[in-house]
């Protein structure tokens, strides 16, 4: 990339999006977001062409999202912003993206990433470059994650 502006305009959307799924709120995945663009553009040069400059991004996006959950949960009073957060989104959203955003926030950490890049339509094989797993575990998990997230969300009594 020859220009801040080009990388922050070929990969804003996608990594806004993987951390909106992380953070939960839109405010802070902003932050964070441009964070990660700041650290993509200093550290430029350590980019080895080895992956795509996609993988390289998200793997700094995930590093930094984890880094803030990790922060935040340390400071005092969490759990009651976090839950406000939570409960000003509900309102905002229609109740299947409700549903579903609850059901993957049940999922595992790597679940939740993994299903967040495919919503983001990563292609499989460059998720399992991101996070060191095989094309064949990725595409495997990947399906067992849609598979459980059926089920959650037929659940009558989800988010009930």
């Amino acid at each position: 990339m020859s220009s801040f502006q080009q990388l922050y305009e070929a990969y804003w959307p996608r990594i806004y999006r993987v951390c909106l799924a992380y953070v939960g709120d839109r405010e802070w995945a902003k932050d964070v977001c441009q964070e990660c663009f700041e650290i993509a553009w200093r550290q430029r040069e350590q980019f080895r062409d080895e992956a795509l400059m996609s993988s390289w991004i998200f793997r700094i996006a995930v590093n930094l999202c984890l880094r803030q959950l990790k922060r935040e949960e340390k400071r005092a009073g969490w759990e009651a912003e976090h839950h406000e957060r939570q409960q000003m989104q509900r309102e905002r959203r229609t109740e299947l993206e409700l549903r579903l955003f609850d059901a993957i926030g049940q999922l595992p950490e790597l679940d939740r990433l993994l299903i967040s890049l495919h919503l983001e339509q990563i292609p499989q094989q460059q998720m399992g470059e991101m996070l060191n797993l095989s094309h064949a575990n990725v595409r495997v998990r990947i399906h067992r994650i849609k598979e459980q997230l059926q089920k959650l969300l037929e659940e009558p009594s989800h988010g009930a």
